[in-house]
């Protein structure tokens, strides 16, 4: 059986990412978990710079394998954020 390759989504920008949809004060579940189904246009994080919000959309569709972040950690421009197994 031919293995996979799983997609990577990383962060757009230098920033804090957030994991809940109403950053950054919250008591919100996660946008997305380890097991959630996503689409193109699904928002599995935001990551903030200066008080601008960027959504981060999955761009494909799939499930989420692995979220390499936390809550309200800095990440680098391209960070690997979380891997996704298409459909």
């Amino acid at each position: 059986m031919k293995r996979q390759k799983l997609v990577e989504i990383k962060s757009p920008i230098v920033g804090r990412v957030y994991l809940h949809p109403d950053a950054p004060n919250s008591n919100k579940p996660a946008c997305v978990k380890v097991g959630s189904h996503v689409n193109p246009k699904t928002i599995v994080c935001l990551v903030e710079a200066m008080m601008v919000f960027i959504e981060v959309k999955a761009d494909v569709r799939g499930k989420i394998v692995k979220r390499l972040i936390t809550d309200g950690q800095l990440v680098e421009y391209e960070q690997v954020l979380f891997k996704i197994r298409r459909d």
